[in-house]
Order: C-alpha cells, then structure tokens, then sequence
C-alpha cells in the first residue's frame, strides 16, 4: 500500500476533480469495463472525504445511477454495481447516515 501521505495527495487530487469520480460512477455503462470501474470506484469509497463529496449535492444525483446498473442484464454488471452501493452507503457510516436523512421525507 501506498504511504499515507501519498494516499492523501490522491484523494486531494480527485476532490477536485469531480469528473473522475462521476466517470467511476458511470463505468457500468461499457459491461466490458464496468467491473474495473467498479473496483476503482470502491477503493474510492475507502476514504471518508470522498464519500462525503459522494454523498453532497450536485454529486448525490450522480450517484443514483447505481441503481439503473444495479437493474443491468448482466449479471457482473448488476452485482458489481450492487457492490459498489454497499460500500458507498456503509464505508462510513455517518456520512451515509446524514445524506439517507437529508433525501428521506420526514
């Protein structure tokens, strides 16, 4: 593994640049791919800052569209991108926990 000094230079650099994350999201699109951007985007997940950008408008909208490939025929694709869900929902849970509050109707 990378050093930890390392890894929060990466996690810096794509904080601020959305488009590589929404590119991660959108990975089911090309079955061919989608399990190498399903597997980028999870260790993505792995850190709190991420999921938080993630969870935050305008991004939250671009995560739902885990759900349309969580619908995919193809059964990688779908379980791929099952996976991905779960671990953007329940990495860090408290950030999950606030975005789930925000978007429920009260």
């Amino acid at each position: 593994p990378p050093p930890p000094e390392q890894e929060m230079l990466t996690v810096s650099w794509l904080s601020k640049r959305p488009e590589v994350l929404d590119r991660l999201l959108r990975g089911g699109e090309n079955p061919r791919v989608a399990l190498n951007y399903g597997a980028m985007f999870r260790e993505c997940c792995r850190h709190e800052a991420l999921v938080a950008q993630l969870l935050s408008p305008p991004h939250c909208r671009q995560t739902y569209v885990l759900f349309g490939f969580i619908e995919s025929p193809f059964f990688d694709v779908a379980s791929d991108a099952f996976a991905s869900l779960r671990e953007l929902l329940t990495k860090h849970r408290a950030v999950a926990a606030r975005f789930l509050e925000a978007i429920s109707p009260h």
